[in-house]
């Protein structure tokens, strides 16, 4: 599939046959939130149910074809890569949710697109997204979140890197701050905090 050349898919194909989806960029970025609220990297069949009723416009067998499938829509086509919500360490540098105001600012900046409004398909949102300009406020965001801080910087500058980061530092996940709440709940009650931990 090429962008330039060809039509976006509208369908995923198991078995050979051809099944409807939602091709709409919301729905994928659902389905993106889905998958990063994960824990490990099993589905339980109330996640494959709530993912199945999400992308398909009619019904498909839920299998191990049909989750790649899915899987090779998401990734626009494309063979599988690391995150790209992530730097190298791992660690996420956006989150759709968190950081809905600053895409939704760059794109209507950028494209003059209104989010809100544009009917949009999955693989043209992620080639625009993927292409927005190092100068708008979202990805200046991306660049102090991913910046390494080292010891060859000038201390003007790791203390400038540090306080971006921390201004625009993403939230914890909720499962990790609900132990760290645990943690300092027993902490100050004067409990032990080894099964925490």
């Amino acid at each position: 599939m090429n962008l330039l050349c060809d039509k976006t898919p509208e369908t995923i194909t198991v078995s050979g046959v051809d099944y409807k989806i939602n091709t709409d960029f919301r729905v994928w970025i659902k389905f993106e939130l889905i998958l990063t609220e994960q824990i490990d990297d099993t589905l339980s069949a109330e996640i494959l149910a709530e993912i199945q009723k999400l992308v398909f416009r009619t019904p498909c067998p839920m299998n191990e074809e049909t989750v790649e499938a899915i899987l090779n829509f998401y990734r626009c086509g494309k063979p599988p890569e690391k995150h790209s919500s992530s730097n190298s360490n791992g660690k996420a540098v956006f989150d759709y949710d968190y950081d809905d105001g600053y895409i939704y600012a760059a794109f209507m900046e950028q494209y003059g697109i209104d989010l809100n409004d544009a009917k949009l398909h999955w693989w043209k949102f992620r080639a625009l997204f993927q292409s927005l300009n190092a100068d708008c406020m979202f990805v200046r965001i991306l660049g102090y979140r991913s910046m390494p801080i080292t010891s060859k910087m000038s201390t003007a500058d790791r203390n400038f890197y540090q306080r971006m980061k921390k201004l625009y530092a993403l939230p914890l996940p909720q499962s990790v701050q609900e132990k760290y709440n645990a943690i300092e709940d027993a902490l100050l009650s004067g409990k032990s905090v080894d099964e925490l931990i």
